[in-house]
């Protein structure tokens, strides 16, 4: 309940408090703070929660690619849905691309490293170590739990924004996650995250 209440608010005041018109300080606050003090209070090792540098194969990086590639497909695909373009008109003529490329980073450095360590580190680490550590439920049931958790925060956040958005976290939040998990870090899904933002912004909003 903590955790949902933290979504909250972080979401419902996202647009209060802007810094240079952009900054999304509650989120930034809120989805690193708040997590990072209980984190600290518990004595939770940051290993643990998956800051750390990723345990991976040559066969990861492979797949890796794969996921990107369709990634990429996807939204090359999705630009040519009027009614999702309609959806971000405003933006698109809120100035010059130049002024929407600084507005979109601003907005995106304020929100993509709390998303990431918030759901990715404190509530996916956390829920699977509290199940397995703790609780000594098997592991892969700990991992599916933990990732169906952090799925359906993900997806809820996102049902104020276009319907392909959330749909598309119905199968990348999972995605997300199994990579986190199996790297034991959250690492390259914050990377992968940022690709596409940047693939958003090239495609969607430039």
């Amino acid at each position: 309940m903590g955790s949902l209440f933290l979504e909250f608010i972080a979401n419902y005041f996202a647009s209060y408090f802007l810094v240079w018109n952009s900054f999304r300080t509650v989120i930034f606050l809120v989805f690193l703070n708040v997590p990072a003090l209980v984190m600290i209070f518990f004595k939770m090792k940051a290993s643990e929660m998956g800051i750390r540098w990723p345990n991976f194969k040559r066969a990861d990086i492979v797949c890796l690619m794969i996921v990107l590639v369709c990634i990429s497909a996807i939204i090359a695909v999705i630009r040519y849905n009027t009614n999702y373009q309609a959806s971000y008109t405003d933006f698109r003529n809120s100035g010059t691309i130049g002024e929407r490329f600084v507005d979109f980073w601003i907005f995106t450095s304020s929100t993509l490293p709390p998303w990431e360590f918030f759901h990715r580190s404190f509530l996916l680490f956390g829920v699977f170590y509290i199940l397995h550590k703790q609780a000594r439920i098997d592991e892969n049931l700990s991992k599916a739990i933990a990732i169906l958790f952090v799925c359906a925060f993900e997806v809820l956040a996102h049902f104020v924004k276009p319907l392909y958005e959330p749909l598309g976290l119905l199968f990348g939040s999972p995605i997300f996650s199994f990579i986190a998990l199996r790297t034991k870090s959250i690492i390259i899904p914050l990377i992968m995250h940022l690709y596409i933002e940047i693939m958003f912004f090239v495609f969607i909003l430039s």
